[in-house]
């Protein structure tokens, strides 16, 4: 039993010769009811029913009784004042739909499936392009994007894959009327479900698509919804709740948005970058936001960009390779009375990846040193005044005598000694 559109039969049952059950295929039927879809005023008779088959597909079907369009009429069969119009929207993964005219005649490329008086082939396989069948296709898209809509109410996240997009058609299929159909859906679901489409946002209410903001798929859970939105100048983003979990939701909009739809631009990471000023974030939303920046090839930006966190919360541009100053895990008491050496925060040792990216770029920049060896801290102090870089402040007599306690090294002989101040 593989149609939705039945609505008397519930049980087919496959007998032997000696009467005996060798199939049997079932489908339920939930309580018929009345909805207003938005459509034009003289439809009538809009309900909706969810149908449940046997192996537990499902669909809500959408009626609804059309005004028979004007100047035009049925093949072989009386033309009635109205047309009845029926749309399965499955609530299953599906990849393909399938047009009826009463029973299943041609499949769609779109996951579409209809029932509509079309008038078929005597094979039943297929729609000539008549002009009765022309006139039913804009009718079948109305009663479709109605029903999208109120799928959008009910359960946004599984309503993301009944939208089509360019590319899902299916190329093989030659008649005109399939190839119209789809066209049309394609071309209501760009228009009417684009611009009436509002989805509910926490405190606000149900907002215009348009009026929410989205970000790069790198960003995702790296941007709270107020930083996106900030960033792109709206008043709310896209809710999470209202996303599904495989990312349809992104390539409709990116759909839409191709094919002209206003829609907000995705924040982008380099848009991002401007949250490291942001001395309220969470640390580990900076070290996030560093890692996402590195994978997308933005290094250059982030060694200027105050995007390191020290343990105390200061926030700290990457310190250069031949600069005095260093960032560290830990910090031995010399480093910390010199403080030319800052403890990292712990979100940047967190054992995952995004902090090990970001605490390896760190390393390679030069801007990381053991400072648990005052050796390698001194060295480093070295290597500054060979630079012709000194530290910010001139080192006082304590500092100075602590530096004197730490065994000489060959690159200290050689001309360290000019990066370090003495007191005045």
């Amino acid at each position: 039993m593989d149609t939705p559109f039945l609505r008397t039969v519930s049980r087919i049952a496959l007998r032997t010769r000696r009467g005996e059950i060798a199939k049997e295929l079932r489908i339920s039927r939930e309580r018929q009811e009345e909805v207003s879809l938005g459509l034009s005023s003289t439809v009538a008779g809009v309900s909706r029913q969810q149908m449940t088959a046997y192996d537990g597909r499902s669909w809500m079907v959408y009626r609804a009784e059309f005004p028979t369009p004007e100047d035009v009429s049925r093949a072989h069969k009386a033309t009635e004042p109205s047309t009845a119009i029926a749309i399965a929207l499955p609530l299953h993964d599906v990849e393909a739909g399938k047009i009826h005219a009463g029973l299943p005649v041609a499949p769609t490329g779109v996951a579409v499936f209809a029932n509509a008086q079309f008038d078929p082939t005597t094979s039943r396989q297929e729609f000539p392009d008549n002009e009765w069948n022309k006139a039913l296709v804009p009718l079948v898209a109305e009663l479709w994007s109605g029903a999208v809509l109120d799928s959008f109410d009910r359960d946004p996240r599984s309503a993301w894959q009944m939208i089509p997009i360019v590319g899902e058609t299916d190329e093989r299929s030659q008649m005109s009327v399939i190839r119209r159909l789809e066209a049309e859906v394609i071309a209501s679901a760009r228009q009417r479900v684009a611009s009436r489409l509002a989805l509910h946002v926490a405190g606000k209410g149900k907002l215009p698509l348009r009026e929410q903001a989205v970000e790069e798929k790198p960003l995702e859970r790296v941007l709270t919804p107020n930083e996106t939105a900030g960033l792109a100048g709206l008043e709310a983003t896209v809710p999470v709740e209202v996303r599904d979990a495989r990312g349809r939701w992104r390539e409709v909009l990116k759909d839409w948005r191709t094919a002209g739809v206003s829609l907000p631009m995705p924040v982008t990471v380099d848009q991002a970058l401007a949250l490291f000023e942001d001395e309220a974030r969470a640390p580990s939303d900076v070290v996030a936001l560093s890692a996402v920046a590195l994978k997308e090839g933005l290094s250059e930006q982030l060694l200027g960009l105050p995007c390191v966190v020290a343990r105390d919360g200061r926030r700290l541009v990457p310190p250069l390779e031949d600069a005095p100053e260093a960032v560290a895990p830990e910090v031995s008491p010399l480093a910390q009375q010199l403080g030319v050496v800052t403890p990292l925060h712990p979100a940047h040792l967190a054992d995952e990846p995004g902090a090990r990216r970001v605490l390896d770029w760190l390393r390679e920049c030069g801007a990381v040193v053991d400072g648990t060896d005052d050796r390698e801290v001194v060295h480093r102090l070295a290597v500054a005044g060979r630079s012709d870089r000194h530290i910010a402040r001139p080192l006082r007599v304590e500092q100075l005598q602590a530096l004197r306690a730490v065994p000489s090294r060959a690159d200290l002989r050689s001309g360290g000694s000019q990066s370090i101040s003495r007191p005045g």
